[in-house]
């Protein structure tokens, strides 16, 4: 069954240290074009599966609190 993120109480966006970029991208889809806009190849990359978030901010040189929040908007859930 597929989780109801619609209206009050909807869950927030965990983008937490120990979620892999795979479980992400599988979990908020419409995060994909937010890797690429910033030229990264994670969404299809078989490294998806065990680089985390802030595994590849650091490899891109990208901030991570400023990724976070690019992902929350894509995601349109708040960060946790």
């Amino acid at each position: 069954m597929g989780q109801d993120n619609s209206g009050a109480g909807a869950a927030q966006a965990d983008f937490s240290a120990d979620l892999t970029l795979a479980a992400l991208l599988q979990r908020w889809p419409d995060c994909a074009p937010v890797f690429w806009q910033q030229g990264m190849q994670c969404p299809g990359c078989p490294f998806s599966r065990f680089h985390s978030l802030k595994d590849a901010c650091g490899q891109y040189g990208l901030d991570e609190g400023e990724f976070r929040t690019a992902l929350a908007r894509a995601s349109k859930q708040p960060v946790a």
